[in-house]
């Protein structure tokens, strides 16, 4: 019951304000005028680049998702050179409706990341389940098993569910540089 959109023709350096607007201003409304599309409510995935705009399409106003899908992105936004900041959830209660699926490699850094802030996360009520693929870093993360992983959590978000969220084990602070409770960006 899902349709996947996938843009095409973007900038290859780097998502942009313009990508983000061609999709959801341009885009989704097109497609919602197809029979059988319901496009109220998208679940949004996103890989590496693209799912760092996903979360901050996301964190700006979670209440226009049905749910969001990261492969290999995080909560983070480049500050300077070597230099991240870390993002909380969203401040408003549409964060409590909206379910976040995470893949992030073991090996990748960006675990660290999620393993830091996502009891927080949940502790705010974010519906958030990460899966941690053994023995990958940051790569495409979505082989047979967390494919199915993913039709299970598709499947409960399609019929109006919140699926489950299992605890995630907190990992070692992440250091002076990044601040795990900023706020989304404006």
């Amino acid at each position: 019951n899902f349709a996947l959109l996938v843009p095409t023709q973007k900038n290859w350096r780097a998502w942009g304000a313009s990508d983000a607007s061609r999709l959801l201003k341009g885009t989704l409304p097109a497609v919602a005028k197809i029979e059988g599309i319901d496009a109220a409510k998208p679940v949004m995935l996103g890989y590496s680049a693209g799912g760092q705009l996903a979360i901050q399409l996301y964190l700006r106003d979670p209440a226009q998702f049905g749910g969001l899908v990261l492969d290999a992105a995080y909560p983070i936004i480049p500050t300077g050179p070597r230099k991240i900041r870390v993002l909380g959830p969203p401040k408003n209660e549409a964060r409590k409706q909206v379910p976040v699926y995470v893949f992030v490699g073991e090996q990748d850094g960006g675990s660290r990341v999620w393993r830091a802030v996502g009891p927080a996360w949940q502790k705010l009520g974010v519906p958030l389940r990460v899966d941690f693929v053994p023995d990958k870093g940051h790569t495409w993360l979505l082989g047979n098993f967390q494919l199915a992983a993913l039709d299970g959590w598709l499947s409960d978000v399609a019929a109006g569910k919140i699926p489950e969220s299992p605890p995630i084990e907190g990992g070692a602070p992440l250091g002076d540089n990044p601040t795990p409770d900023a706020p989304a960006p404006d």
